[in-house]
């Protein structure tokens, strides 16, 4: 597995009244693991906007590539499950800030 495979979590509101995902807003998390930390980009959708996996995906991997948030990993040797499930507790503990 390459060192710099990123995992991409996609995040939309869900519109109850529509019983679907809302189109606006959102937000995209792209992850890399490296040398003991987790670099983390965020693209956050316009509640104005269609939410598109496609640039979700492109502007939060350049954040990851330009200005990642850093994040101290347990260990160094995660499996892929592993990384999966660390990006989705992140995801989870930023959604409920």
């Amino acid at each position: 597995m390459p060192n710099n495979e990123t995992f991409f979590q996609h995040v939309r509101q869900f519109d109850e009244g529509q019983s679907s995902f809302a189109t606006k807003g959102g937000m995209t998390i792209a992850m890399q693991f490296k040398e003991g930390e987790a670099l983390i980009g965020i693209a956050r959708c316009s509640d104005k906007d269609v939410f598109c996996k496609a640039t979700g995906r492109k502007v939060a991997q350049l954040r990851v590539d330009v200005m990642p948030a850093r994040l101290p990993l347990p260990c160094k040797n995660l499996s892929r499950v592993e990384k999966v499930n660390f990006l989705r507790g992140i995801t989870e503990a930023f959604l409920h800030v």
